[in-house]
Order: structure tokens, then sequence, then C-alpha cells
């Protein structure tokens, strides 16, 4: 067995950091990948080959049939070629919608017999309006098929399916694929490389921080990661705490929102410095602070809520229960983490980024009772307790080693094609 991995790049985030804990599981469970990307951004090879497919990168809406007909072309060669009688194609996030010509290449593999497995993370029927237009125009104006059976093959098609939590286990089943075609595959959580013991005084050296707390943001700036209520948060503490926000976004169509973030930050002087992660590694930001904050309306894992943990560092902000209740179930605690935060009797999270600022504009202009707010979002108590940090990595150490995640998509793989 040969297992082929698919996405579309390496860039740094989520996707990319499960794909190097996935091959580095089926490594020690002695399963052989060859990674294709359409770009590696950087990144170190991954897997025991690597191939860039420049074809397999996002799409643009923009390109007519003609482009589109070279385009498939040459993308279903270049998957072709690596493709055998053994091979077992896995792909990381095929129904975000991103590039629907890898959708058709892989549904053509899946008629011709190969086993694919589709690793879903997030889906384009999720609040991303682009990503369904560019699905309809591409599998049904361009190729002509019904974009439900693309997304959704039929169960007699050898076409398995990785989910990363009960929801979208039961959206699967929703769409009519059998229970026991899904494989319930929660993130690995790898170990952090060894504390290097001077990460805060990196920190301090590389961005002016010192005296103050540190909070990490360590995620893209996209809309739904919701930055205005983490920056709500850090002017609730009056300039105590100094905010890491570690990655701006990628896509265009979310630079104009982050770019208005900058601006107000730079103008308001809120202690934060963004793009922190461009300037240092991950590892020495989450090593030298002091806690980790998400404030996100939704995700696909949750990664953000057990990863700072295992760096010996509390969550904090806003719980997604859909999500928090899986990791409970399995012995973690959250003391830390609120359900919402209600600005003018809505929740914060609901506001538009406008009215976000000017509720930040209110705080840092002394019109707002902080402690209430602190206590409303759990801060109080975040700064004044002893979080549960031995026996929450105790628990990831146990529930989501690396180890096991190796052997259970081995089985997987072995059982089910």
């Amino acid at each position: 067995m040969k297992i082929l991995l698919i996405h579309h790049h390496l860039n740094p985030g989520g996707v990319t950091r499960v794909m190097e804990t996935q091959c580095e599981a089926l490594r020690r469970a002695g399963v052989p990948v060859c990674v294709l990307v359409g770009s590696d951004s950087g990144h170190p090879p991954i897997g025991d080959e690597m191939h860039i497919i420049p074809e397999l990168n996002y799409l643009s809406a923009e390109l007519d049939a003609t482009s589109l007909e070279g385009i498939l072309e040459r993308l279903q060669k270049s998957i072709f070629e690596h493709i055998d009688n053994h091979t077992v194609v896995h792909v990381h996030n095929l129904n975000l919608g991103k590039n629907p010509l890898l959708n058709l290449v892989l549904r053509n593999l899946l008629d011709g017999g190969v086993s694919v497995m589709n690793h879903c993370h997030d889906f384009a029927e999720d609040r991303r309006p682009k990503n369904m237009a560019l699905l309809h125009q591409v599998i049904e104006s361009f190729a002509g098929l019904e974009l439900e059976d693309v997304l959704y093959p039929s169960a007699e098609l050898p076409c398995r399916y990785a989910v990363i939590n009960a929801f979208d286990r039961t959206r699967l089943e929703g769409k009519g694929v059998p229970s026991e075609h899904i494989l319930d595959l929660p993130n690995a959580i790898a170990p952090p490389g060894e504390d290097p013991g001077n990460a805060r005084s990196t920190i301090d050296d590389g961005f002016a921080t010192q005296g103050k707390d540190l909070w990490v943001y360590p995620v893209r700036v996209i809309r739904r990661k919701n930055i205005g209520e983490a920056l709500f948060l850090l002017a609730l503490r009056g300039g105590s705490t100094h905010l890491l926000v570690t990655q701006p976004p990628k896509n265009p169509d979310e630079l104009p929102s982050y770019e208005a973030w900058l601006e107000f930050c730079e103008e308001v002087e809120l202690p934060v410095t963004f793009g922190a992660g461009q300037k240092m590694d991950f590892e020495t930001l989450m090593y030298g602070a002091d806690a980790m904050i998400s404030t996100s309306s939704h995700e696909g894992f949750g990664m953000a809520f057990l990863e700072p943990w295992t760096y010996g560092k509390p969550v904090l902000g806003r719980d997604l229960p859909e999500l928090t209740s899986g990791f409970k179930a399995k012995g973690l605690q959250f003391p830390s983490l609120y359900s919402e935060l209600l600005w003018e009797d809505q929740d914060f999270a609901s506001l538009s980024d406008e009215e976000q600022r000017c509720a930040i504009t209110a705080v840092l202009e002394g019109d707002v009772d902080r402690e209430a707010f602190l206590e409303q979002a759990s801060l109080t108590q975040a700064t004044t307790s002893n979080p549960p940090i031995h026996h929450n990595r105790t628990c990831i150490d146990e529930q989501y080693s690396v180890q096991a995640y190796g052997e259970t998509l081995k089985h997987f793989y072995g059982s089910s094609f």
C-alpha cells in the first residue's frame, strides 16, 4: 500500500500541520507517503517524496472553458502518473471547493476503481458563497455533472471519508454516506520541541513587549476568526497585555478587513503585533507567551483548544461547544472560556467590524465597566487561578497521540478498500 497525499498548498496553518503529523504517523506505521501540492510556500518537503503540481493551486473563477480544459488535462495527467494498483489517494479539504477541477479528477479516479479518502476539514456549504459559485460553475456549467454527485459520490464507488468532529459525521450521513465509510479521525497533537528557555526574552527583544502579559492569537486573520473580539478583550486589559497575532490572511478578499484592523489598532495605539508568525517561529511565540486566546466563531477541528496546553499555556476566549464538548468528554477542562460576550444585548461576534471598533473605542475612552466585562469573559478567573495545564497535557498525550493516529489510519485503509 502507498498513500498519495494531496492538498492545494503547504501554507502555514492547521491543515499543513495535520499533513506533517500524518506523514510522521504513517512513517511510524510503516506506510510510504508521496505528497502532491500546488505550492510548498517555502515549507521543507514532507513525506517520503514530494512533488509540486501548480494546477493543484486554488482555481480562479475568471477562467474560460478553454483554460479550464487545459488545466484539467495537465492536472489529471500529473496525478495519474503517481497512481498504481496499490495506491490510496488521501486528499485534504476537497469539499471546500477551492479547486473544483481536482474534484473532477478524483471523480474520474473513483470511476476507474482507485481508492480515495476524502479528509474533510471545511465545507463550501458553510457560509462560503464564492466557493459554492465556483463549484457550480466548474462542476455543472463546465463539466455538465450534478454537483451533489461529485461532492458526495455513490456509496458503490471506493470513496471513504475522514472527519475531525461528530458534527461533520452527521453532515455526511445526512448526504447518504454509509456510517461505515466514515472514519472518526481527530487530529493528532504532536509533542512540541524542547523549550529553548529564552523564548520570552527573544519576544521582548523582537517586539518590545517587556513588562506585559503576552497573549498569542495563533491563527490566520479571516472573518470567522473574529479578530475584533480578541482586540476588545485586549482593550479591557488596560494596557497590561500585549497581543501577538501570528498570520495575515492569504485570501485577497480578506485583505480589506485585515488592513482596516491594522489601521485602527495603530490609530488607537492598541498593544498588538500583527504578523508575528512571519518574524518569529511558532514554538518561540508559544513558549514565550502567557496564554493563547481564541475568539473564532467557527472552527473545523479546534486545534487551538488543544495545542497550547502541550506548551504549558492555558486557553482563553470563546467556547465552541460543538467542538469542546467532545474534548471535555475525553477529560479536558476549559475553565476560561465563555459562551457569549454581550455588548448592548448582542453577542459581540455578531457585530459588524465597525460596531466592534466602536465598542473597543468606548473601552479605551473609559466609558465601559471593564471589570464587569472581564468577569463575563472569564478573564478575571483566568488571571487569578491555576489552569489545569498538567491535567490537560496528560489527557492530550493519551487521547491524541501520533502513534495511535497512524495505526488508526493504516487499519482503516486496509479494512475499507
